[in-house]
């Protein structure tokens, strides 16, 4: 299943991200303070960005920190080809603006569509999707962790229990 655009609340509760897309079409992903959201007449956004279409990935690291994945070749990145890495670029997102503040290289991955989450107490990101089973990535990019037969059908942050449905059964199980 395909789901194009989302909301994503950040850890502290008081912003929120649009994972959306604007029409043309192109993914637009912003981020808005709750409290101004809710009160305001005049809605202030902070955008973080806009790109090709791709409902990329994107997460939450900390109250004020954003990434989002990228394709280079995608987006026609100079000296970019298709086998160049995929990058997960970190955004910090200030009263105003956002501003690009770090790159990282993910290699031999396809991380733009997949699902993607901060795990805090490892320091980790998470990617699961059906075409690279579930991948545990440093801050950094470095690959920690990859099973591309771990395919789930949902992740539950909370509790920290991925989901996979079979014929007949459930399958749950959490990475620690």
């Amino acid at each position: 299943m395909i789901i194009f655009g989302e909301l994503k609340i950040s850890p502290n509760n008081k912003n929120f991200l649009s994972a959306g897309w604007a029409w043309g079409s192109c993914d637009a992903y912003t981020v808005y303070d709750i409290d101004d959201f809710i009160k305001s007449n005049r809605i202030s956004v902070k955008y973080i960005g806009g790109w090709e279409h791709c409902n990329r990935a994107v997460c939450w690291i900390d109250n004020e920190t954003v990434a989002v994945t990228y394709n280079p070749f995608e987006e026609g990145d100079e000296d970019s080809t298709k086998d160049s890495p995929q990058e997960i670029h970190f955004y910090k997102v200030n009263n105003t603006a956002s501003e690009i503040i770090k790159k990282v290289k993910v290699t031999g991955l396809n991380i733009v569509n997949s699902k993607m989450y901060f795990k805090k107490d490892l320091d980790l990101i998470m990617f699961f999707s059906d075409k690279i089973g579930l991948a545990l990535i440093s801050l950094e990019g470095e690959k920690i962790f990859h099973d591309e037969k771990m395919n789930q059908d949902g992740y539950h942050s909370n509790s920290n229990l991925f989901i996979k449905n079979n014929d007949k059964s459930v399958v749950i199980y959490q990475i620690k």
